[in-house]
């Protein structure tokens, strides 16, 4: 594998969801610049995994690379939280950070449009065809 792209601006991913870490791990092994910002996990940097796809594949060991904040301009910003936790999460998020790049939401929310009327900004709305099965440090992705 080789280097994350790190010259390029980053890809936030914003949640606590399994949709959120399996994202995060599909950007890293596609060697994007991506960040899981996640209320979770403040205080570590980095999130290893053991990741498999459904596909004939074997087992693969990924670190996510975890942040607390939006530090840098986005290229990307990607919402993946649970319902009771999508107004907190929405703190986590830097409007002059994501000026000019797409928003997808993959969250639940009651209004559809509830996520970008906190926000002021245009979400595009996103879901999930496929199934996850997330246990303590493993992510198995089936679709």
């Amino acid at each position: 594998m080789t280097d994350i792209k790190t010259n390029s601006l980053p890809i936030y991913i914003i949640g606590d969801t399994p949709t959120a870490y399996l994202l995060a791990a599909k950007l890293t092994l596609a060697e994007e610049n991506v960040y899981l910002i996640n209320p979770q996990n403040t205080d570590k940097k980095e999130i290893t995994f053991t990741f498999q796809d459904n596909m004939p594949s074997p087992k693969t060991n990924i670190t996510i690379r975890t942040d607390s904040l939006m530090h840098e301009n986005a290229r990307m910003v990607i919402f993946s939280l649970s319902p009771e936790k999508t107004n907190a999460g929405l703190s986590y998020f830097s409007g002059t950070k994501a000026m000019n790049c797409p928003i997808i939401s993959l969250c639940k929310t009651v209004d559809s449009l509830f996520i970008g009327n906190v926000l002021k900004k245009t979400i595009i709305p996103a879901y999930f065809n496929g199934w996850i099965k997330q246990t303590n440090n493993s992510l198995t992705f089936f679709h």
